[in-house]
């Protein structure tokens, strides 16, 4: 039975890649001290390497997406937050080049620091099976 041999440096990467096809969107694959919004950052991502539904994959990863939108005010980073989802959930959506299957699962509203100052953002948690 063969399996993928994919790194979680490989996936990350393929996972930076198709974030990178939004438009006006900044993509940082590590945390980092400091950000210019409107990003995304990628998390850490939890590995299952026992998900029944891997199938011949070596492992399921759940990267958190991290969306950190410029505060101009409320109502706008509310547009732009939501314009920025669903641009990125249409992103994983597309065939990926190097995965088995990208998925967008759920997003929570939160706020990230940036050099201080408390910005507007979502948490997309995701599932790639590589």
């Amino acid at each position: 039975m063969a399996t993928s041999t994919q790194q979680t440096t490989d996936v990350a990467g393929e996972l930076a890649r198709l974030l990178r096809t939004v438009e006006n969107l900044r993509v940082y694959e590590m945390v980092l001290d400091q950000a210019r919004p409107p990003c995304v950052v990628l998390g850490q991502p939890n590995v299952d390497f026992n998900d029944q539904s891997g199938g011949f994959c070596t492992a399921v990863w759940y990267f958190p997406v991290n969306f950190i939108t410029a505060r101009s005010d409320p109502a706008t980073a509310q547009r732009d937050l939501s314009r920025m989802l669903l641009d990125v959930v249409a992103a994983l959506s597309t065939e990926p080049s190097e995965l088995f299957s990208t998925e967008a699962l759920d997003a929570r509203p939160i706020t990230v620091a940036v050099g201080g100052t408390e910005l507007p953002g979502y948490l997309l948690n995701t599932r790639i099976r590589a």
